[in-house]
């Protein structure tokens, strides 16, 4: 008897004296490997003739679409992989993710962020996409 209450004791002294350097909860940031060449802060401006970009994450094998606003308002989504905005696509395939922007045909800007994650890692970019020169 005495040997199992020293070693049920031993064993709750080994769990609590355990201490963990990563904080629960959080998850090393997204890295990229490949990232547009204009991309600053988060931010790649868009040339209103539109086009195409390419984002590799290196340290997540996976991720998906958590969230997208256009203008600053969040839009639906019926897929964590895909997001058609009608002017932009948003397409995510294993660790890339790729961004197509048509072309502005308007007088005005606009702009669009798409929010990804990997578990509780997540990253941020958003898009501004120049008026067409009337």
């Amino acid at each position: 008897m005495k040997k199992l209450l020293l070693c049920l004791l031993a064993g709750v002294m080994s769990l609590t004296s355990c201490e963990s350097s990563d904080p629960v909860g959080l998850a090393d940031p997204m890295k990229w490997s490949m990232v547009p060449s204009g991309l600053k802060n988060g931010e790649l401006k868009v040339e209103a003739k539109g086009g195409s970009c390419l984002f590799a994450c290196k340290n997540y094998k996976s991720f998906w679409i958590n969230s997208v606003k256009e203008e600053g308002e969040y839009k639906e989504s019926t897929s964590h992989k895909e997001f058609d905005g009608g002017w932009y696509l948003v397409k995510i395939e294993d660790n890339e993710l790729r961004v197509i922007i048509n072309r502005n045909k308007t007088n005005a800007s606009r702009s669009f962020t798409v929010c990804v994650e990997a578990g509780n890692a997540f990253d941020e970019f958003k898009f501004v996409q120049d008026a067409a020169k009337q």
